[in-house]
């Protein structure tokens, strides 16, 4: 959430878009970790899109496909044979699809496929080297992380390594073999790959790379005297992305930063749009259901709601994806 949220609402604001411009773009980053669920009871026919996955279901390849690939492990397609599906850092198909989605500027999915693109874009370089697919290239051995040790994060190192570990009954998935190892902003560690050979894994300068490429991409998107320059933005950025512990103490911090106009000109009515609720959108679309086999019921605002619009972005980002793989 630190980065697909708070980076992305920052960058977006830096780049001269309103606060309810960014908290859609934010929002809409961080909505692409948390849309789980294909099928709503009493919305058909109408289906969510799927974005992301609880459970043991990475083993399905229609999941690999139509989730990992398009929003999480978008392909390098570099070298031959399996090799094109690795994922590599701002790779030339990454972009593609982000100026895709720049490209339906006053479209009224716009700023949806662009947050959604921004997720997938930046996943290009915390992923990179692995694959959304079933593939040797995920193999992970000898993890370690440097800075890590202190918090609960990486308590699982503790028995990660072990025979008896879980994670060697994973598929070699994405970076399942890696934990979290990859999504965290300050960590330092290495592995080693299929061939034995050592990775190292600077997660700071990923992130700091990640978040250069993508000013460079908002920046000529609004009215250039109101842009903020990258070189104003890299030290809070970089500030953010090294501070170490809990998720919360991360997310706080960018709060701070952000409240404190290291980024850009902050104001009081961006009190609520620096906010991120996963639930926010979908109960304004429709009203829960009571019971947990209850049926879900579409309010009289659904068809033109945010939750519905991020949807149709995302089946259209996956399109697009797909058709270019």
């Amino acid at each position: 959430m630190d980065i697909h949220f708070y980076a992305i609402y920052a960058l977006s604001r830096a780049a001269a878009f309103s606060p309810a411009e960014a908290h859609i773009i934010a929002s809409s980053s961080q909505y692409t970790d948390d849309s789980i669920y294909e099928i709503y009871p009493g919305l058909e026919p109408w289906k969510p899109v799927r974005t992301a996955h609880i459970g043991l279901e990475t083993w399905s390849s229609s999941l690999q496909r139509e989730v990992f690939m398009p929003f999480h492990f978008i392909p390098g397609g570099e070298g031959r044979g399996e090799e094109r599906w690795i994922t590599r850092a701002g790779s030339s198909l990454a972009e593609t699809v982000l100026k895709a989605a720049i490209d339906t500027r006053g479209n009224s999915l716009y700023l949806f496929r662009l947050g959604i693109a921004l997720h997938a874009y930046a996943d290009t370089f915390s992923h990179q080297n692995f694959t959304g697919s079933h593939s040797r290239f995920n193999t992970v051995r000898d993890l370690h992380a440097r800075n890590e040790s202190k918090y609960w994060e990486m308590a699982q190192k503790r028995w990660h390594f072990g025979p008896q570990s879980p994670y060697k009954l994973l598929p070699k998935i994405g970076h399942g073999e890696a934990g979290k190892h990859p999504d965290i902003p300050y960590l330092e560690w290495s592995y080693r790959n299929h061939r034995g050979t050592m990775v190292h894994g600077s997660n700071p300068t990923r992130y700091i790379e990640a978040l250069e490429s993508i000013c460079a991409q908002l920046a000529p998107l609004n009215k250039p005297a109101k842009i903020v320059p990258w070189s104003t933005l890299k030290k809070p950025c970089r500030n953010a992305i090294t501070k170490t512990g809990y998720r919360a103490a991360r997310v706080l911090h960018w709060k701070r930063a952000i409240r404190g106009s290291e980024f850009y000109h902050w104001t009081t009515r961006e009190l609520f749009t620096m906010q991120y609720d996963r639930h926010h959108w979908r109960d304004a679309a429709i009203v829960p259901a009571i019971t947990e086999h209850g049926l879900w019921q579409p309010r009289p605002t659904f068809n033109n709601s945010h939750w519905v619009r991020w949807h149709q972005a995302a089946a259209e980002h996956r399109q697009l994806v797909l058709g270019l793989l």
